[in-house]
């Protein structure tokens, strides 16, 4: 009984556990996703249910097997280099945020004072 549980009796019940497995993994690897080095975030998708619909289960454990020991290992090194959840350069505004002191306008015609 306890094999069968752990197992699955049938084909169904046994891709059910492979899945739930395969997705309890995936959520510990997510949870390094705003902690790694900037240069490795690419590796994520938008959630974990989007990771889980582009790709097969197959597809997931191999990018699980491997990655799972290089992102808590990126996550390390940015948290050693005090860069996680740093921005691209590309993604700041163009422009500066901080606003100008408002010019005053001309002075009236004629001489100056003094």
């Amino acid at each position: 009984m306890r094999n069968n549980d752990r197992h699955g009796q049938d084909i169904a019940s046994q891709e059910a556990l492979r899945r739930q497995i395969v997705k309890s993994q995936l959520q510990e690897l997510y949870e390094f996703r705003n902690k790694v080095c900037p240069r490795d975030s690419h590796i994520f998708h938008n959630s974990i249910e989007d990771h889980l619909h582009h790709h097969s289960i197959s597809a997931v454990e191999d990018w699980i097997h491997t990655y799972k020991t290089a992102i808590p290992a990126s996550a390390q090194l940015a948290s050693q280099l005090g860069i996680r959840q740093t921005r691209a350069l590309t993604e700041y505004p163009m422009f500066n945020p901080i606003g100008r002191p408002r010019q005053q306008a001309s002075l009236p015609a004629g001489p100056l004072p003094g």
